[in-house]
């Protein structure tokens, strides 16, 4: 972005620069830009040295942004001293009317979702005079307007178990949100022994507690789901497979709005959920997935 571009809810993630001198663009290119209520994140820069331009802009000025998790090898701040910086919320600090230093709590920046969680300081933190927010508060800062409604989608974390194959199981979605009104949310996981049992367990949270020789990904109590048979091809040629041969096997489950009401699930809560499998030749002789962050919805 130059001198002439105005840019409103934008986000600016990942990009990737080396400055040449006085003028180059920073890792997200907004040299002389006008940015407002965007998110400028995981943005670095190679430069020469001071003064040349940050990670995230240079010459620029920023209404009601949130700049955070940049990086830059030689220039001494994000952001250069040309820009003019209010009511945003920059790592580090930056002088001007209204800025903050503090974690903006995205809700799931490791998946690139940069709404903000209710406990967030950049609510209402915008600046006072701008236009009020659809809810009639004060404007928020960055490129998305916090709703107390919003859920995400699912999203993938922890690490799974190396079943005694060589593979490893995945856990996976349909990627939207459970919801209590809606359609159901299906929930599935791959690369699995073949002919073997299991089944889908969840909790109230993530968790991360060594388990069998892996990790166990949700916070206890967890509540287990029917056994399932993984199925998958059989390599000992037709009939029942003898042996689990093969990492064919899938198990899905689907989170239908009885189930979320007859477990007492709400809007607003999350559920931690990963899959549980026989694994006859592994020490422990089980096997674990990755686990999965489940938002639910009304």
């Amino acid at each position: 972005a130059h001198s002439s571009t105005v840019a409103r809810e934008c986000v600016l993630f990942g990009n990737f620069s080396q400055s040449n001198g006085p003028g180059g663009c920073g890792g997200a290119g907004a040299t002389g830009a006008t940015l407002e209520h965007c998110v400028l994140v995981g943005n670095s820069l190679e430069g020469v040295a001071p003064p040349y331009p940050g990670a995230a802009a240079s010459n620029c000025i920023l209404r009601n942004c949130i700049v955070w998790d940049n990086s830059s090898a030689n220039a001494s701040s994000i952001l250069d001293a040309l820009c003019a910086v209010s009511y945003s919320d920059v790592q580090g600090g930056f002088a001007g009317q209204g800025n903050l230093n503090l974690n903006p709590q995205f809700w799931n920046a490791a998946a690139t979702d940069f709404h903000l969680q209710a406990s967030s300081p950049c609510i209402n933190a915008g600046n006072p005079t701008d236009p009020l927010d659809p809810d009639g508060s004060i404007t928020d800062m960055g490129a998305y307007t916090f709703s107390a409604n919003y859920a995400g989608s699912a999203s993938v974390f922890c690490t799974a178990k190396q079943n005694s194959l060589g593979c490893t199981p995945k856990i996976g979605s349909n990627g939207a949100p459970a919801s209590l009104a809606g359609d159901a949310f299906m929930t599935f996981a791959t690369r699995i022994l073949n002919d073997t049992p299991g089944l889908f367990f969840w909790g109230m949270g993530p968790a991360s507690i060594p388990f069998q020789g892996a990790t166990l990904c949700v916070q206890p109590p967890l509540v287990r789901t029917p056994v399932q048979q993984a199925g998958g091809f059989c390599n000992s040629g037709p009939g029942t497979c003898p042996t689990a041969s093969n990492c064919s096997g899938t198990f899905w489950f689907s989170w239908t709005t009885a189930y979320l009401q007859a477990q007492g699930l709400s809007a607003g809560q999350q559920v931690a959920t990963q899959v549980w499998s026989r694994d006859p030749a592994d020490p422990f002789t089980t096997g674990l997935t990755d686990a999965l962050l489940i938002p639910i919805v009304p």
